[in-house]
């Protein structure tokens, strides 16, 4: 009876914790899920973001994104679903936390993990057709109906009217005529009639788009307009010269069709802002910036009318007809030149010999930038035996603007003696040349290419070795200019992560397990870079101690991971069963 009496508080104890383990899984890891604006939406409602190109749907099976607001807290383990719907002649994009990611019919679907306590979205839209672009390669195939698209500086954007019925009102002579089967026999109709007759409808949240039925399938469009007052540039056309009307065909299933209509002026003007209201949306240039350089016979730009060849905001200066122009027009980091031809009829010719440079000779019609960059995901070429697989995380830490090409080779005859001997335990060691290139397009197939051996802040590498041995440790030895340095390593799932700021070759040392370290773990984890300069390497001779804990990348709070209150309760329980023994005790007694 005694024994019962000395083992029922034990017994207590075990069935309390026992009672405790669900308490502590409800002390999970959040997660924040949000739109990432980096690509900017022009509105979000109820976790839907609207996009000119299409829509964005974030959804998670534990709590929703409500109102206005763009990101959600959510609880590790909860499913998020990202649905995306391009509008017509649109192809799209999504990018998870900076990376690329596959798409099944437009729709992804992840899990969050306390690896990961932020998950950002972003949506990017592009149309491949461009009619600002009109030889961008591979229009968009399908069925899509026929699009028309007004714009240009006649129209001031009105609130109370559309692109074409402001046209009406301004200019007595402006009329759109279409014949629907393009055979020149049948009666063209105005482009009132048809909407009238819903074979022409306005697109939504739109006052320039202007879809046709899908019962319409090859039209014959006609513009007119007073010649002397507006100029009108339509597909395969540059400018009106002395008339006042243009005409092309146009059929289902092609890309949109753009018509541009500018007010007559003296003053020819390059035009592009970072916005779509301060000059239009036709003069909306996003993913990238521009900087006129050189204006033939100019010397000073401030004579010229607007005198802005590129600010923070844009660029608006007059250029007269017939001069050469030399701009810069740098994309954003993952972006690309798309095209070549601007509206306004001017076609772009890079030059060679300086990256991201092209001129073109000034028309007699304004010119109006947009949509010119398109994403672009980096590269890795590798012909390494050693190597399975590389990736770069920050890359835009090397570089500003395009891409990044990463070349991996073995390294076979260098020699790695002294490398080990920096390391302790060393048992074997593999060499691998790592190469950096800048990638910027030039739009006709061809590309600048800027090899990148330094840099200020670091980017991580994540090397998956071939001959991962899961019974030793591992560590890099970075081989630069001569120099040998030991780098901060982390090695999951046999791949290999740390941060570098230069790049030539790396010795992958194999060392024995530190005394009382178990296996490497299996559940796989994210590395997150630091945001901070590197410093200055300096000689050595012994292995700097390494930072166990994680460089933040922000000022926001880390989530709580649940480990102090699961420990705490514990050591309640346990307090209270030896409580409740002692007191068994003294009764005994």
């Amino acid at each position: 009876m005694n024994r019962k009496k000395r083992l029922l508080p034990l017994l207590m104890a075990l069935l309390l914790i026992v009672s405790y383990l669900p308490v502590m899984r409800s002390y999970a890891a959040e997660c924040i899920v949000r739109g990432d604006n980096h690509t900017p939406w022009n509105s979000v409602q109820d976790g839907v973001f609207t996009y000119d190109g299409g829509t964005m749907t974030i959804t998670t099976s534990n709590g929703s994104l409500t109102g206005a607001a763009d990101n959600v807290t959510v609880p590790e383990n909860t499913t998020v679903t990202v649905t995306l719907f391009p509008r017509d002649g649109y192809t799209v994009q999504l990018v998870e936390n900076g990376n690329q990611v596959t798409l099944n019919n437009n729709v992804y679907t992840v899990e969050t993990s306390a690896n990961q306590p932020e998950l950002k979205f972003e949506a990017c839209f592009t149309n491949p057709g461009g009619g600002n672009n009109p030889g961008n390669p591979n229009p968009p195939a399908g069925n899509q109906p026929i699009c028309l698209i007004l714009e240009g500086d006649a129209f001031k954007g009105a609130d109370d009217t559309d692109y074409y019925h402001y046209m009406k009102s301004q200019d007595k002579n402006f009329e759109i005529y279409v014949d629907l089967d393009d055979t020149g026999n049948s009666r063209s109709q105005t482009m009132d009639n048809l909407m009238k007759e819903q074979k022409v409808s306005l697109a939504p949240e739109s006052q320039s788009t202007y879809r046709f039925a899908d019962s319409v399938s090859n039209a014959r469009v006609t513009v007119m307009c007073s010649s002397g007052t507006y100029t009108i540039t339509t597909p395969g056309t540059t400018s009106n010269g002395s008339s006042g009307e243009r005409s092309f065909a146009v059929k289902k299933g092609e890309s949109e069709s753009h018509i541009q209509i500018d007010k007559n002026s003296e003053t020819l003007t390059v035009t592009w802002a970072y916005d779509s209201d301060s000059f239009g949306a036709d003069a909306y240039l996003e993913h990238g910036k521009a900087q006129i350089t050189a204006i033939e016979g100019v010397s000073d730009f401030s004579t010229l009318f607007g005198g802005n060849p590129g600010d923070a905001k844009g660029g608006n200066i007059a250029v007269p007809a017939g001069k050469k122009v030399t701009i810069k027009l740098v994309p954003d980091y993952g972006y690309q030149v798309a095209g070549l031809q601007l509206n306004g009829g001017v076609t772009l010719q890079p030059d060679d010999a300086q990256t991201s440079t092209f001129t073109f000779v000034m028309g007699n019609s304004p010119v109006h930038m947009k949509g010119l960059f398109t994403k672009v995901s980096d590269t890795v070429n590798s012909n390494s035996k050693q190597i399975e697989a590389a990736s770069i995380i920050n890359g835009a830490n090397a570089a500003a603007s395009g891409n990044l090409r990463l070349t991996v080779s073995d390294a076979e005859s260098y020699d790695t003696t002294a490398a080990q001997a920096l390391v302790s335990g060393a048992q074997s060691a593999q060499a691998v040349d790592l190469k950096l290139d800048q990638i910027v397009s030039k739009g006709n197939g061809s590309n600048w290419e800027n090899n990148i051996t330094e840099f200020e802040k670091p980017v991580t590498l994540n090397l998956a070795l071939d001959n991962y041995d899961a019974n030793y440790d591992y560590t890099v030895v970075r081989n630069h200019n001569g120099k040998l340095t030991e780098l901060s390593t982390t090695v999951e799932q046999g791949t290999i992560s740390f941060e570098t700021n230069q790049f030539s070759t790396y010795i992958i040392v194999k060392k024995s397990k530190a005394a009382g370290v178990d296996k490497p773990s299996t559940t796989p984890s994210t590395t997150t870079p630091s945001t901070t300069p590197a410093a200055p390497d300096t000689d050595v001779t012994k292995p700097a101690a390494k930072d166990t804990k994680p460089a933040k990348t922000n000022d926001t709070a880390s989530p709580k991971t649940g480990d102090a209150m699961p420990v705490a309760g514990m050591m309640l329980v346990l307090a209270g069963s030896l409580t409740g023994y002692v007191v068994i005790r003294r009764k005994r007694r």
